[in-house]
């Protein structure tokens, strides 16, 4: 703005701010010249080249903070803090992942894409499974109702199939919030692979981790991480579910791909109250019923044509 004459105001800080950083991580500032004019010459035409060194997600940050155009940059810095602690917590949800470079994500996509193509996920198809509660990370307890929410509609799903016996949320939920070896839940339920993971609620954002793993060797037969909407949230169930069961080899019927997509609702808030229903109906306390009921009468009035499992 400066170079151009402009008014400036706090977005020309930002831009600032995104010089700081870009140079921290590049160790180079993001417009080069010989001259002063050179400079000035590639603020104005140029863009900076790419981080490839860190997380893409890093690489956004920064770039947009350097819009040329600053009604594309972060309005305020309150907002630019918002994201960066966005970032902060999916380092804390997955320490791993601020290890991945742009260029790493790429390599591993292209080896992963080799192994799913020419490696079968196990000798066989597994018959038995449990999944684990889904560990709520979210800074917000109350967010505990979608964890629980997801886990037990994964498990409802899943267990219309009848080729994988598949363990009830009575037994599975007796392992919430304990710091278990998947192998030895698999043990003591005698079933040949579980599923554990992790979900992270984040504003709209829904970042979900998932393992499966084989009892018999513990290796693992598929790991995922989702980050969708959370009005994404119908698609994402079905597409956890479908991958489980592809995962072990079980082949479906027509009607029973149906199943595994069968909603019981459209309706996003609807659905959210239903799931806010359960959990606490299933604390079965006094206290616990009554808002369980709540939930559930405000989820009937939101969407009356929904036909929820028993």
């Amino acid at each position: 703005e400066q170079a151009r004459g402009q008014k400036i105001d706090q977005r020309t800080d930002i831009f600032s701010l995104g010089v700081v950083l870009y140079e921290m991580i590049a160790v180079r500032i993001p417009f080069e010249g010989a001259t002063a004019s050179d400079i000035l010459v590639s603020v104005l035409d140029r863009e900076p080249a790419p981080l490839l060194q860190v997380p893409p997600e890093v690489e956004a940050l920064v770039l947009r903070a350097l819009a040329k155009d600053k009604e594309s940059r972060y309005q305020t810095a309150g907002e630019m803090s918002s994201e960066l602690r966005h970032l902060k917590k999916l380092i804390e949800f997955d320490p791993d992942w601020s290890k991945t470079t742009l260029a790493e994500r790429y390599s591993q996509a292209s080896h992963s894409n080799k192994l799913s193509r020419h490696t079968p996920a196990t000798s066989g198809a597994i018959d038995s499974l449990a999944i684990l509660p889904l560990t709520n990370v979210s800074a917000d307890p109350s967010m505990e109702y979608l964890s629980d929410g997801i886990t037990e509609s994964i498990i409802n799903s899943l267990s219309q199939l009848p080729q994988i016996r598949v363990m009830a949320r009575a037994t599975v939920f007796r392992y919430k919030n304990k710091d278990i070896d998947p192998q030895d839940v698999g043990r003591e339920l005698g079933v040949r692979a579980v599923m554990h993971g992790k979900v992270l609620q984040m504003a709209d954002m829904l970042v979900i981790r998932t393992e499966l793993v084989n009892i018999a060797d513990g290796s693992q037969i598929w790991g995922e991480q989702y980050k969708r909407r959370l009005s994404d949230i119908l698609e994402l169930q079905e597409e956890i579910s479908k991958t489980i069961s592809e995962r072990l080899r079980v082949k479906l019927t027509g009607e029973e791909e149906q199943l595994l997509t069968r909603r019981y609702t459209e309706n996003i808030e609807a659905y959210q109250l239903y799931l806010k229903g359960r959990y606490f109906w299933s604390k079965r306390t006094r206290e616990g019923l009554r808002k369980g009921v709540e939930y559930f009468k405000q989820a009937i009035d939101v969407d009356s044509t929904a036909r929820y499992p028993a």
